[in-house]
């Protein structure tokens, strides 16, 4: 009996060829990948505009009764729940944005003083680095770690693969 798994990875050569080894590593056999392209009308005041989407899906296949089914499967397990943690942690990290609220649209067509709006920006940019700064000093060394314990979970189930 087989049992299969669908991914989607960002259409870049490096993108997919890494996934493939990783997966591979847990005994997929990737037996489909297709390009995709999803176009999305968006409407706004004043027009319309058009946002592409471009992934590939890739389609792995693999038996389940191969005789080292169930310990790829726990070592599965935990690179993924290792990698969800290490992605859980990095959508906290602060992320630059170029005029992006509420208070910069007021900021930008509001009738001001050019010094207050760049003293606006100054602050903005002071905070966005503090926050960076703690982000990385409490987190850089975790998601090293999770990193390195992913690919060692991964490496582990390469060589259960390869000894079969």
């Amino acid at each position: 009996m087989r049992e299969t798994k669908i991914i989607q990875v960002y259409p870049s050569d490096y993108e997919i060829e890494n996934a493939i080894k990783i997966w591979q590593s847990f005994g997929w056999e990737m037996t489909d990948n297709q390009k995709f392209s999803d176009k999305e009308n968006l409407w706004y005041p004043g027009g319309t505009t058009v946002r592409t989407t471009t992934y590939n899906k890739l389609t792995f296949s693999r038996e389940k009764n191969s005789v080292w089914y169930g310990e790829i499967k726990a070592l599965e397990e935990e690179y993924e729940s290792i990698t969800a943690q290490r992605s859980s942690i990095l959508r906290n990290k602060p992320q630059k944005k170029a005029l992006g609220g509420c208070l910069d649209f007021v900021m930008v067509f509001m009738p001001i003083p050019p010094f207050t709006f760049f003293i606006y920006l100054i602050v903005k940019k002071v905070k966005f680095k503090k926050a960076k700064a703690k982000f990385e000093s409490e987190w850089t060394d975790k998601l090293n770690e999770l990193a390195s314990k992913a690919e060692n979970v991964r490496k582990a189930a390469q060589k259960v693969i390869d000894e079969a």
